[in-house]
């Protein structure tokens, strides 16, 4: 029930149901950029003014009830992209992002639409780092770990590798979290690591890796070396059960996992359009 609440809140909900006993219980993230009242930067809750997490934090709460169920509680969010982030853009155009040919990228989000950071901008990348840290020292230090999600859609800073570039404020914030919190756990992507997309990344044995169907092809090496491995599916959510159910048993190497992904989200700009003319 809480997931449901959660999603149409317009807080994007992961519920990792974890059947190994290594991990043991259950695991929770959250996407809650643009649902927490940032003090240093107001610009990323604006929007969404009405959220009941934006009036009255009761995230904080829901982690500390978790507990008592045995479930932990990851931060997840997207270095320079998606909700909340996004907003700084709208309002400081020059921050935007390029695409490979040159150009801004379109607009994209969630549960809000703005415009990615260009990741090759100090300003950017100390922008994500503060309203991150905020989240996960100033508001929930209470959770149990982060889940950083790569921009992984489209994200890209003109000429250059914009993932060698994120991959740096990863490592940052990374190093910062740990160091406040040596028992929480980081969750990150493996695109960063992908030899076969020329990323050699330098690779923290303590991470744990998510791959995606939607975006991450499974790699042997990097499940064996991964101090946990998560596999996230949509067929639950897009409504194939069958196919989830084939994947629940996939177990290519020791302290692995399938989960189950779910969230809501507001129309596109264009599909709103479309909808409004109908009516």
């Amino acid at each position: 029930m809480f997931l449901g609440d959660l999603a149409r809140q317009s807080i994007r909900v992961d519920h990792l149901r974890v059947a190994g006993s290594g991990v043991g219980g259950s695991r929770g993230a959250l996407w809650i950029g643009g649902g927490f009242r940032s003090r240093r930067y107001p610009v990323t809750w604006r929007h969404n003014r009405g959220h009941h997490n934006i009036e009255h934090d009761f995230v904080a709460g829901l982690i500390d009830y978790g507990h008592t169920l045995g479930s932990r509680t990851l931060l997840g969010f997207v270095p320079f992209d998606f909700d909340g982030i996004n907003q700084y853009a709208v309002q400081h155009p020059r921050l935007k992002a390029f695409g490979a040919n040159g150009k801004y990228l379109e607009s994209q989000g969630i549960h809000c639409w703005g415009y990615a950071l260009n990741p090759a901008l100090a300003e950017s990348r100390r922008l994500v780092a503060e309203y991150v840290k905020e989240l996960y020292d100033d508001f929930y230090p209470n959770a149990d770990g982060l889940l950083i999600e790569s921009s992984d859609l489209k994200l890209g800073s003109g000429p250059g590798n914009h993932h060698a570039l994120e991959f740096e404020l990863v490592r940052e914030i990374s190093a910062d979290y740990s160091a406040g919190h040596p028992d929480g756990e980081v969750v990150v992507y493996p695109h960063y690591f992908r030899t076969d997309l020329g990323r050699t990344s330098w690779y923290d044995d303590r991470w744990r890796l998510v791959f995606t169907s939607h975006s991450t092809e499974l790699d042997d090496w990097l499940i064996g070396r991964a101090a946990y491995t998560f596999y996230a599916d949509y067929s639950m959510m897009t409504g194939d059960p069958a196919r989830f159910g084939g994947r629940a048993g996939w177990s290519p190497a020791a302290g692995s996992t399938a989960t189950c992904r779910r969230w809501s989200s507001s129309p596109t700009p264009r599909s709103a359009a479309r909808w409004a003319s109908r009516r």
